[in-house]
């Protein structure tokens, strides 16, 4: 059921799982420690702890009984360093260590701390807050990491895209030219949705803070429909100019073309994604190794009633009722699993954010390991591993 991109994939994603709840990952401290742990040798008493801590600078806070630790406060005063050092050269004193402030390791760190963009319409954007994005942008940003689209073309001039496109290396795979201007609104939609951006006083907020992306074109028709093989182009295209991660919001996870392509990207280091349908039901499809396959949740977390599943089904992201970016500069609600996967590519985006020297393949794993699981107990045809989480993915990717 779950992708298996390579023998190494299903290694990494049993010891991200893991990793979530019992990392052994170097933790974070606080610099602004003012305590100290003291082992005293075994002959000193109460009193006469009490009055080494406090000539060297420090109030006898408590001893652990059992262990023989003493724990000292800084007086008022005193620097640590000093004090610390003043202990170290008093005999019959064991060892000293700061008493460091450490950020729980594989856990949620300060729950209380989110960062909310001030882009007007955030408020709007229901699915960011589900997915924990406000959590994640206050850990860090998705700064100048590449992502690209395959679609209908982007809205180049779009005030909420137009700094967080790279125009130079825009394309056309549907007739090898440059020509990248939309055909249909689709791929402007699913271009804000990844990276519209963030924290401009303008618009809406996307889920990659500070990303750009390659607009690539797959279609010369007005009403979108693009040839598998332009699409399998685009991913190669993206592939070779250092993309992160390409997005395919169409109904194409069926086709053996894409995940030779697909293959290709992570050859190159890049996660190729793509929508899971919006016809309701389980079409049977094979559960190709090397993409990602998306499917659509609503507000509640349940499985949105138009999207497809089914044993391909990798992941799930939001989908209903999404607010983004349109042409003619414009935003709207939108519906369908082509908005789910571009959260999952924003995901991606910030995953490597927070670490770019991860693998796709460590990447796609630790992805997986970290979404919020729905439906059934476990891997299942509607959810896959679970809902996309992007704290959780950004949060892991930075442990390893």
């Amino acid at each position: 059921m779950t992708k298996s991109i390579s023998s190494i994939l299903k290694i990494f994603l049993i010891v991200s799982a893991f990793a979530f709840a019992t990392s052994h990952s170097p933790a974070l401290a606080k610099e602004s420690t003012d305590q100290v742990i003291v082992t005293f040798d075994s002959n000193f008493s109460s009193e006469a702890k009490s009055n080494i801590l406090s000539q060297a600078g420090f109030n006898h806070k408590k001893t652990i009984n059992g262990i023989n630790l003493t724990v000292g406060k800084l007086k008022t005063g005193k620097t640590l360093t000093e004090s610390l050092n003043q202990l170290k050269n008093i005999s019959g004193v064991i060892s000293v260590e700061p008493d460091d402030l450490v950020e729980p390791v594989g856990k949620p760190s300060n729950p209380s701390n989110s960062l909310k963009p001030n882009d007007p319409n955030y408020k709007k954007q229901w699915h960011l807050p589900k997915i924990q994005a406000d959590r994640a942008w206050f850990r860090n940003k998705a700064t100048n990491i590449v992502l690209g689209v395959c679609d209908t073309g982007v809205q180049a001039d779009h005030p909420d895209l137009v700094n967080s496109l790279i125009p130079s290396l825009g394309y056309n795979t549907a007739d090898n030219t440059t020509n990248w201007s939309p055909v249909a609104n689709h791929g402007t939609m699913v271009a804000g949705t990844m990276a519209a951006t963030t924290n401009n006083s303008l618009g809406v907020a996307g889920v990659a803070w500070g990303a750009k992306i390659i607009p690539v074109r797959i279609t010369n028709s007005v009403d979108g429909w693009a040839y598998t093989s332009d699409a399998a182009e685009c991913i190669t295209y993206l592939a070779d100019r250092g993309a992160k991660a390409a997005n395919i919001s169409y109904r194409m996870a069926q086709y053996s073309a894409i995940e030779t392509a697909a293959q290709y990207g992570l050859s190159r280091n890049m996660i190729t994604v793509l929508s899971a349908g919006n016809d309701g039901v389980d079409p049977g499809w094979a559960d190709f190794p090397s993409f990602l396959a998306v499917s659509a949740t609503n507000s509640s977390d349940g499985l949105a009633s138009f999207s497809s599943y089914g044993t391909y089904v990798d992941l799930a992201a939001p989908g209903v009722n999404i607010y983004t970016t349109n042409t003619s500069s414009s935003y709207s609600y939108v519906n369908g699993t082509s908005f789910s996967a571009p959260i999952v590519v924003g995901t991606i985006g910030m995953m490597y954010g927070a670490n770019p020297n991860l693998s796709a393949a460590q990447m796609t794993a630790i992805l997986l390991a970290s979404t919020d699981d729905l439906g059934p107990v476990g891997e299942d045809i509607y959810f896959g591993r679970g809902r996309v989480n992007v704290y959780k993915a950004v949060y892991n990717a930075s442990l390893n």
